[in-house]
């Protein structure tokens, strides 16, 4: 299986599998969708950042709380971005005690976008195209 159709089959079942993985990510991200959407009180936030320079990014891991009829709920999320959000107010997605931040569903779109990409090439990779 040292030919380049090899190689080719191969790459092509890798990206399949990335597919059906992120196909799966986006699926369980898109549950928030339905989820209400509420105001929570920022408490305190730890900042966390990667990379250095122009591909520097920043997160936070914020513990939030939310009130929902007459029980307080409480969770940490992880908000992007460097701005400080300590003692603010956030839109978050809720369903019970399980949060996200308000603009988490966008990511779905993303995995799922992307999974069907990864599915389309994988498939010509894998099945489509000359022999070799």
């Amino acid at each position: 299986m040292t030919s380049l159709g090899g190689v080719r089959r191969i790459a092509g079942l890798v990206l399949i599998v990335v597919a059906v993985l992120a196909g799966a990510a986006g699926a369980f991200q898109l549950r928030t969708l339905t989820w209400d959407k509420t105001q929570a009180a920022v408490e305190t936030c730890t900042q966390h950042s990667t990379g250095t320079g122009a591909k520097r990014h920043f997160s936070q891991e914020c513990a939030v709380s939310w009130t929902e009829g007459a029980t307080t709920h409480r969770a940490t999320l992880t908000f992007e971005g460097p701005t400080d959000l300590s003692r603010t107010t956030q839109e978050i997605l809720v369903s019970g005690d399980q949060a996200v931040p308000g603009g988490a569903p966008t990511a779905a779109f993303v995995f799922l976008g992307g999974a069907l990409l990864f599915l389309l090439v994988g498939l010509v990779a894998r099945f489509g195209g000359a022999k070799g």
